[in-house]
């Protein structure tokens, strides 16, 4: 059970540096091991990369032939011979380059370093060996469960039923447990703090399990609305100045309800998630106790992290505890973090969309277009400083300032990622607590940027937020088109003019709010009244020339549709192209995609995420080696 766990390290690349594992140095491979964390990059699993012989290719010569305690490294017979042929044949290839005193000059200085290892005495080995086990069987058993029954996941429907009635307070019920179920695999750890406010969590995560189900829903009705009346069967009377919003509404709908429909096809057609309320039993203190012990185990288990983050995140010590513990025991897991504030954009987004082209009927056009673009600017400018923010919090990370309701359990917290550094070698086992926490917050703060990179694009928003803001212009595409069939207008114009729409609300739109946002992100680091207001105003320049400059070709091939459809369809098709040109240059291909299907139980870009059965299959090679 100890070689499983020792190859745990196996996920991430370890740095062949000996003098990094030492107290002093600790720091130095905190900062190390995070970099090597980022994105998830782990060595191909293979026999070569077990305990016993993983990175010998990248040690030192000296270290690769003849071992080091400290790095867990003692290469076999055949290593060794592959190490002093290497040398031997470098020394040859040299010779012409040399003189002949090079090599028994390298032979000395390699017998000397062999010396100076073998001088470590044999109780320092010992001493050093004893301390390896004891963090190993600390780690074992906060890893272990005491029966395979506490491990429980529950529907993610059950979650979001009753608009997320669980979420109410963090005292459960036996009703609230038996929601869960014995499962050998969690999809989604969900990471929260109780200080959220109920509607900040539950809107976020239908956003994130319902958008797409609910885009796929909302075209499929709007299309059938556009047949039915195409084909006569669907009567609009007297009507001919008003357009029925029939994908908005659906659209909305299904994001905010959908949920509800899924607790009728069962736990099978769902992602499984762990939340703490439901998946330990919250009223037996004994198999709530074993439960709260298990937490790790949990983790271990699962394929994501999802992470409903908020100002009081890092403030309370468990969160912390979580998301060190994914960290360290799932090297190039996923993490997908929410900011709880997201779906404020989006409802002030959908707002803004809705209801300023209607605005046409009260006021000039261009009166609306520019309360539009202000409010747009409000909106670029509010997520860069939620960004900052957030970046901000991870990179003060110190988790000697989290707060806990009962801080007899800060003991607890701290010592098993005491345990969890120095097993995984990220410290030396001589290095005091104060030592290892200071090395995990360096971990913290190296890693999880990335990660929020990763996890929200490069331009720090997805776009499939972006995607949502222009909902409302999209469905209405439809809508316009189906009334275009009853005003009689000439049919293949009204469809350029309809893909041409449908392409400005899909592309465009996204590239105008990405410009927004980088020219947020830019300027905000300005502080004062004065700062902010120009920011404002050069995210509202940025959106006005963006969005115009875009909108150029629309007017020109739209006017062109109307005496030649087929010239104007061909400049469509350019005019998509050189969007999608941009989105890519903008987000890239596969943070595109990407960003549209996740949130179920897809893996992450390239398939990397760590299984539990690959892990267990890997430590099995490792045992095999050892």
């Amino acid at each position: 059970m100890d070689s499983e766990l020792t190859s745990c390290t196996s996920c991430s690349p370890r740095l062949p540096v000996p003098s990094l594992f030492t107290p002093s140095g600790s720091v130095t491979l905190a900062r190390s091991a995070g970099s090597a964390l980022l994105w998830g990059v782990r060595s191909p699993r293979s026999r070569d990369q077990s305990p016993g012989r993983q990175g010998l290719a990248g040690l030192p010569q000296e270290v690769a032939e003849h071992g080091d305690p400290l790095l867990g490294l003692v290469p076999d017979e055949e290593s060794s011979q592959t190490v002093r042929m290497s040398q031997t044949v470098s020394w040859n290839r040299r010779g012409s380059h040399s003189s002949d005193d090079e090599g028994p000059a390298v032979d000395r200085r390699v017998s000397k370093v062999s010396a100076r290892m073998s001088s470590r005495s044999s109780a320092e080995l010992s001493r050093i060996s004893s301390l390896k086990s004891g963090y190993g069987e600390h780690v074992r058993k906060v890893l272990t469960l005491d029966s395979l029954t506490l491990l429980r996941a529950a529907p993610f429907a059950a979650v979001l039923r009753c608009f997320g009635g669980i979420w109410a307070s963090s005292e459960g019920t036996e009703e609230d447990y038996e929601l869960s179920m014995p499962v050998s695999q969690i999809d989604h750890f969900l990471s929260h703090a109780w200080a959220t406010p109920r509607i900040s969590k539950v809107t976020a995560l239908m956003i994130y399990y319902n958008f797409l189900p609910a885009l796929v829903i909302a075209a499929i009705f709007a299309i059938s609305a556009f047949v039915a009346k195409a084909l006569g069967m669907l009567p609009m009377g007297n009507m001919e100045d008003t357009y029925f919003i029939v994908g908005e509404s659906t659209w909305l709908l299904s994001l905010f309800f959908l949920h509800d429909a899924y607790c009728h096809l069962g736990s099978r057609f769902q992602s499984v998630v762990f939340v703490d309320k439901l998946c330990i039993h919250q009223t037996d203190p004994v198999i709530k106790a074993q439960g709260i012990k298990g937490l790790p185990a949990f983790l271990k288990k699962s394929r994501s992290m999802v992470i409903l983050y908020s100002d009081a995140y890092l403030t309370r010590l468990w969160t912390v505890y979580e998301l060190a513990s994914y960290l360290l025991l799932r090297p190039g897991g996923r993490v997908e973090f929410l900011p709880v504030d997201i779906p404020k954009f989006l409802m002030l987004g959908l707002v803004i969309v809705s209801f300023t082209p209607r605005s046409n009927f009260y006021a000039f056009w261009w009166v609306a277009e520019l309360v539009g673009f202000f409010l747009e600017a409000l909106l670029c400018y509010w997520l860069a400083a939620l960004q900052k923010k957030v970046y901000d919090a991870f990179a003060n990370f110190d988790m000697s300032k989290t707060k806990c309701f009962y801080e007899g359990d800060r003991h607890i917290v701290e010592s098993n990622v005491e345990a969890y550094m120095k097993h995984m070698e990220h410290v030396h086992v001589d290095a005091t607590l104060t030592e290892s926490l200071d090395a995990f917050n360096l971990l913290v703060r190296a890693t999880v940027p990335e990660l929020l990179r990763a996890s929200w694009g490069t331009i720090g928003i997805p776009f499939r937020i972006t995607i949502m803001v222009d909902i409302p212009g999209i469905v209405q595409v439809f809508d316009l088109l189906w009334a275009s069939f009853w005003t009689g207008d000439v049919l293949t114009a009204q469809f350029v003019d309809f893909l041409l729409t449908l392409c400005h609300w899909v592309l465009a739109g996204p590239i105008a709010l990405a410009a927004g946002v980088y020219v947020g992100k830019t300027c905000v680091e300005k502080e004062g009244p004065l700062a902010r207001v120009l920011t404002l105003i050069a995210i509202f320049l940025t959106l006005f020339a963006v969005e115009w400059a875009l909108a150029v070709p629309f007017f020109l091939l739209a006017f062109l549709a109307q005496h030649h459809p087929v010239k104007a369809l061909l400049g469509w098709v350019a005019y998509c192209c050189a969007l999608l040109a941009m989105l890519f240059l903008i987000h890239g291909l596969p943070e595109l995609f990407y960003s549209l299907c996740r949130g179920g139980r897809d893996s992450a870009p390239g398939g990397d995420t760590v299984e539990s059965d690959d892990l267990d299959g890997a430590r099995a090679v490792d045992s095999d080696d050892d």
